[in-house]
């Protein structure tokens, strides 16, 4: 007998209805073990709420976020799927250097963000690059020569593989999430 018919047994009037007759037995066994069901399924609707722990529900974030967009690869992995949830959730948080260089983490790889300032008077000093006009919206993400990503248990599903190379996704996101006034240029190694 479940948790939920016992508790429902008890429940009853104790003069009015007998609880180990046959007919009410079957009815509290057959609503306990639905009760049962739904606060079984309950926690799984639960875990839901968090989209990087419960992959089950991941489709369903993907859908809400407009993911897969266009920066993803047609081949994309469980853990590239997540990580473009976790930007996409993310995608609001700030336009700073800061922020950029935590985006370019959450992508797997590791950048530093240089922006470009004019040439001031007072400020600059003799030697400064001469960086007028349009330089000054133009910034760069700096990253390594080569970054790989590679399978993490827990994070990836069978069938991917180990490891796989490539820069397509950073700039792509980066060019994506940059301010529309401002160009990005990309420096590796």
């Amino acid at each position: 007998m479940s948790g939920h018919a016992t508790l429902l047994r008890t429940l009853l009037p104790p003069v009015s209805y007998d609880p180990n007759g046959t007919a009410i037995g079957a009815h509290l066994t057959a609503e306990g073990a639905a009760l049962d069901a739904a606060l079984a399924s309950s926690v799984r609707a639960v875990l839901g709420i968090n989209p990087f722990r419960a992959t089950e529900w991941l489709e369903d974030w993907e859908r809400v976020y407009g993911l897969p967009d266009p920066c993803a690869r047609a081949d994309r992995t469980l853990q590239e799927r997540i990580t473009a949830l976790a930007i996409a959730v993310q995608e609001r948080g700030g336009l700073s250097r800061g922020w950029y260089v935590r985006l370019g983490a959450m992508l797997g790889y590791t950048v530093t963000v240089r922006e470009y300032q004019p040439f001031r008077a007072g400020r600059s000093r003799a030697g400064d690059a001469l960086t007028n006009g349009d330089w000054q919206f133009a910034w760069a993400v700096a990253s390594p020569a080569q970054t790989v990503h590679r399978f993490r248990a827990g994070r990836s599903a069978a069938g991917e593989p180990l490891a796989h190379w490539g820069d397509e996704i950073l700039e792509c996101v980066m060019r994506r999430l940059a301010p529309a006034h401002t160009k990005v240029l990309f420096i590796y190694g």
